[in-house]
């Protein structure tokens, strides 16, 4: 009787006017609202009434509404349209951070990685940045976006999503907290096989998840490919982070290392996992050495794919990790590599002759007696002598050189020989022996052909790019200019074809040292502001100063 009394109420009243009517948050609305909308939308009367609500489609469809049914029952039959409302772009969320918090509006990082964790979804973006805000008004000091990187799930929201987990089957539940393991992307074979479930069930199960539009989202289709499956991902951030907390510590550390072992199978099966993945997985399934060992590789392709920023953090986590492996030579070998890739690293952030750098190379020469026949030896002397040689450590330096030599002469490697012969070069012309110089440094281009290119990567500088603008230096010396020009330009050329930064700035170095002995004032301008370039967008510490008296 009163659904029928409000119809005619509403019919009557809007004989004289139309009526627009606006019901918010309907996902908290009783089952008596959910009638009264169910009975006004299959009226047939002549009210001029629209009825605006909104709800939360996550809530309706997690906690199994009765809005939820209803809502696909009318839009069958055409009684209603559904506009699903898109989530804000970083844009809109650097917007919203502006108006609630404006010290950090014009950190670009920190709005990047809030759309991220929060998928631009208002609620969650409202709720983080007031916890953002609690943080800052006490005074924390580190930065908005570390704080961010650190911070649980808001309270609110986390007692949402356990409405949202507690609705779900015990299975449904094993297979997304093995997925909240693998991270926002997953494959159903990684989870297949960490769980030992059919993969079918697991595919089956994740298609169901999808359709209830709350926990996933289905793989990006894409026409004609072919290869590995493509991933999974969870809708929310948020949600993976909820599920992954709420598994149990030893269950979550068991969860790592089988995912960790899929995923080295399905890597040798030739799908492309990294080995910064593999590292993270098998660290919090507290095997370390295993971890150690992707951490240094993962490091080395960092610095192939130029990301020193990247190196340096990975090695200074890898480094971190040691302590919890036994002392043996295992062990040493580790930290060998890490220490030396972390020096590298540095060399390209802080600079050739930065006391973290050589603080990195010491370390690891310190236990190379130790591990005499390790692979990265070569590149550890060649950096560990080019810093001391740069602080102007000559002593050191040639005393690092001849080891290289030493080794090289034993071992017949290229890489130590290199090393040897590019270190001597740089001492004896800092020396002011252009002629014992050049001897050096030809040497150096001989042994540098016989070199796989695979090997020349780790190093602090191109060796090539350093040996021909040394050479450069020594006939310009010696007095064979043309000649010293040839080989400048081959620098510049072989620095352009590798792409790489560092080589292309030593490569101009090089060229400006050589043009300050001409007294060629309007080429060394040039070339200063053509490195200043350089050293701003790839953040090159080496050449921070010298672009300055240079110019």
């Amino acid at each position: 009787r009163m659904l029928r009394e409000m119809g005619e109420l509403l019919d009557r009243y809007t004989e004289r006017r139309p009526l627009l009517l606006v019901t918010e948050d309907l996902h908290w609305s009783d089952r008596a609202t959910v009638q009264l909308i169910d009975h006004l939308a299959r009226r047939r009367g002549g009210g001029r009434l629209m009825w605006l609500a909104s709800f939360r489609l996550a809530e309706v469809v997690g906690l199994d509404h009765p809005l939820n049914p209803l809502r696909h029952e009318l839009r069958l039959h055409r009684l209603c349209e559904e506009i699903v409302l898109d989530s804000f772009s970083e844009r809109e969320v650097a917007d919203y951070v502006a108006e609630r918090l404006p010290s950090i509006a014009s950190d670009e990082a920190f709005v990047r990685a809030l759309h991220e964790r929060t998928d631009g979804v208002p609620l969650f973006v409202a709720s983080v940045m007031t916890d953002v805000m609690t943080h800052a008004a006490r005074g924390g000091d580190d930065a908005a976006t570390a704080q961010l990187a650190k911070m649980a799930v808001p309270e609110n929201l986390a007692a949402l999503i356990d409405h949202y987990v507690a609705k779900l089957g015990n299975e449904q539940r094993a297979l997304l907290s093995a997925a909240a393991v693998c991270g926002v992307e997953f494959r159903v074979g990684t989870v297949s096989d960490a769980l030992e479930r059919d993969a079918a069930w697991v595919g089956q199960t994740c298609d169901e998840l999808v359709r209830e539009q709350l926990w996933l989202s289905a793989p990006r289709t894409e026409q004609g490919r072919d290869g590995p499956e493509l991933p999974y991902s969870f809708r929310h951030a948020l949600f993976r982070q909820v599920l992954y907390q709420r598994t149990a510590r030893l269950a979550r550390v068991q969860l790592h290392r089988r995912v960790g072992a899929a995923l080295e199978r399905e890597r040798a099966a030739g799908v492309p996992v990294t080995a910064a993945q593999l590292a993270m997985h098998f660290e919090h399934g507290h095997e370390p050495m295993t971890a150690l060992r992707y951490y240094v590789e993962a490091a080395e392709a960092a610095l192939l794919h130029l990301s020193p920023a990247e190196g340096m953090s990975l090695t200074e986590h890898g480094l971190t990790l040691l302590d919890q492996t036994p002392e043996d030579t295992g062990r040493n070998a580790l930290e060998i590599a890490l220490a030396t890739l972390r020096g590298v690293s540095v060399t390209h952030l802080l600079g050739i002759s930065s006391p973290e750098a050589k603080s990195a190379f010491e370390r690891a020469h310190a236990l190379l007696d130790d591990v005499p026949q390790h692979p990265l030896r070569g590149l550890l002397l060649h950096g560990f002598g080019f810093t001391l040689c740069l602080r102007a450590e000559y002593a050191e330096a040639l005393a690092v050189a001849e080891r290289a030599e030493a080794l090289s002469a034993e071992t017949h490697d290229p890489v130590l020989l290199l090393a040897a012969c590019t270190v001597w070069g740089e001492v004896q012309m800092l020396r002011g022996r252009p002629r014992i110089a050049r001897e050096w440094i030809e040497r150096g281009l001989a042994a540098k052909e016989s070199l796989d290119a695979s090997l020349e990567q780790g190093f602090v500088a191109d060796p090539r790019v350093t040996l021909l603008g040394l050479l450069a230096i020594q006939l310009l010396h010696l007095g064979w200019v043309e000649t010293a020009h040839t080989r400048l330009r081959e620098a510049h050329a072989r620095a352009r074809q590798l792409g790489q930064p560092m080589a292309r700035m030593i490569a101009i170095w090089f060229d400006a040292m050589f043009e300050v002995r001409l007294g060629n004032a309007e080429r060394v301008a040039s070339l200063a502001d053509e490195m200043q370039v350089l050293v701003e967008e790839f953040a090159l510490a080496q050449g921070r100063v010298a672009c300055r008296w240079f110019r």
